[in-house]
């Protein structure tokens, strides 16, 4: 069949005759051929979308048609000049359409589930390549990776659903390794701690390069790291302070624990060690210290028995020793303080200061309210104090004893302290000054009255004297008035006091005329 090129015209139509050329009446040419380019447009733009749409079909097919399989390729490749040569098989081999992924949306579902879960086991697996998988879990992680392959490989198959499936497998053991990271890190630091503190660098070193390699910016990864490389001081160190234990040198010992804790911190070697000789020193001298308290107390030198105990204190917060000799201590010291109180108060006896010796008592009393010496000496003393206070009131104001409900109060006085035995000097002296001003206050003293003879005079509580120009009275000591009076003159007053043993002359005379 001959294909004839578009627009040419065909050979069994009539070839145009010579008059078609001539022009013919009708509209002008241009106008004619305006409807035919624009149709020849459109038709070769109609050609033009459905060959590009045939090839965008065929690519697609090219890239989703199912891939040989890997082990049967060269048998086909073989069995091809076979197939070609049977003589029995004259027709073309049938072609099988494959459905297209886009025929099946669960298709396209699935081959984006699978695509994702890829790209998740992609991210995963540099995850825990930088955690150094390969050397804590190599066995595990080779799994997941042929999950991944088989995955991989029935995506080429165009087995979505199974690949998807497969992909979730392999990430789900992906992130089981994931989630292991910190355990193992951590096995990793206890292990190198461990090797540390027995001294095994080699196992140290392999501890600690698995944590570096999982994560060497980790401060407890470089902390390690750090104990690693001054290992071998510590040792030496070690070593050095614990023959110095077993030879009996506990400051050096310590010293060498102290300076190996220095070093390396962690090392609970070095710390077990320092605690021990530290805690055989402490008791030593707590021992030495107590010893020290318990003889200043024996020989009664409190002061230096406190100091001691205040050490031995500070040693060993709280001891059941310590606090036993603290309290004995303090009995000592009461007692002490008990017995001086008792000696003062005697001799406020003895010098019959009364009032100085009940206040010892009541010390006494204050420190050991059961002591008997104590409350007798209390019951003496009192009421001596008082009457020895009553008396030195009456003979420090024997003006007072002018009265005579004074006079009364100091015989009872008298009475009550010539009743107290044994009285002392003290005593008998203050009964001798007190009969004495009482006697006194008791006896007459002169009083001369002098007057102008025509003054009327009266002395209150004596009475009326009259008129006169020299008189003689006989007072008992105390404050009197005399009043004068004379007719046409103004009155006058007088007070006049008689002390005993001191006779007295007054003058009374009315001489202010009115």
């Amino acid at each position: 069949m001959d294909v004839q090129p578009l627009g040419a015209p065909r050979p069994d139509s009539p070839s145009p005759s010579p008059s078609s050329s001539s022009p013919s009446p009708g509209p002008h040419p241009a106008a004619q051929e305006a409807p035919g380019v624009a149709a020849r447009t459109v038709l070769i733009a109609a050609i033009v979308l459905v060959v590009l749409g045939l090839a965008l079909m065929a690519g697609l097919q090219w890239l989703n048609r199912p891939p040989a399989p890997a082990a049967s390729g060269a048998a086909a490749t073989a069995s091809a000049p076979a197939e070609a040569d049977d003589p029995a098989d004259g027709a073309p081999p049938a072609v099988t359409a494959t459905p297209a992924p886009w025929d099946n949306p669960e298709a396209l579902q699935a081959r984006a589930r699978a695509q994702a879960l890829a790209d998740t086991l992609a991210e995963r697996i540099t995850a825990l390549e930088a955690r150094a998988v390969t050397q804590w879990a190599a066995a595990p992680f080779a799994a997941a990776q042929a999950q991944q392959a088989a995955a991989e490989a029935q995506m080429r198959a165009r087995q979505f659903s199974a690949a998807a499936e497969q992909y979730a497998a392999a990430d789900a053991a992906f992130a089981a390794l994931q989630t292991r990271v910190p355990e193992v890190l951590r096995e990793a630091l206890n292990a190198a701690d461990a090797a540390l503190q027995t001294g095994d660098a080699e196992a140290a070193g392999r501890a600690v390069a698995l944590a570096t390699a999982i994560d060497g910016d980790s401060a407890a990864v470089q902390a390690v790291a750090a104990r690693l490389t001054t290992l071998p001081e510590v040792m030496a160190r070690l070593r050095a302070a614990e023959a110095a234990e077993q030879a009996g040198d506990l400051p050096g010992a310590e010293q060498g624990f102290r300076d190996a804790v220095a070093v390396d911190g962690e090392m609970q070697r070095a710390r077990e060690g320092l605690a021990r000789v530290g805690g055989v020193q402490a008791k030593a001298r707590f021992q030495q210290v107590m010893g020290e308290a318990l003889t200043a107390l024996d020989a009664a030198r409190f002061e230096a028995a406190e100091a001691a105990l205040s050490r031995a204190a500070a040693l060993r917060p709280g001891d059941a020793a310590v606090r036993a000799a603290q309290s004995r201590l303090a009995d000592a010291r009461r007692a002490q303080r008990i017995d001086g109180l008792m000696q003062q108060a005697s001799a406020a006896v003895a010098d019959e200061r009364w009032d100085a010796a009940a206040q010892h008592y009541q010390a006494v009393l204050a420190e050991d309210a059961h002591r008997a010496e104590a409350q007798a000496g209390l019951r003496m003393a009192q009421p001596r104090a008082a009457l020895a206070a009553q008396m030195h009131t009456l003979i420090s104001q024997p003006q007072r004893l002018y009265a005579p409900a004074v006079q009364a109060e100091a015989e009872q006085l008298l009475d009550s302290a010539q009743a107290l035995a044994p009285a002392g000097p003290r005593l008998r002296g203050q009964i001798s000054a007190l009969q004495a001003q009482l006697a006194a206050a008791r006896t007459p003293v002169a009083v001369r009255l002098t007057s102008d003879g025509a003054t009327e005079v009266t002395v209150y509580r004596v009475g009326d004297q009259g008129r006169f120009t020299d008189r003689q009275l006989q007072l008992l000591p105390g404050r009197y008035i005399a009043v004068g009076a004379r007719r046409g003159y103004r009155d006058v007053r007088v007070e006049f006091g008689v002390t005993p043993g001191q006779p007295v002359t007054v003058a009374i005379r009315a001489e202010d005329a009115l």
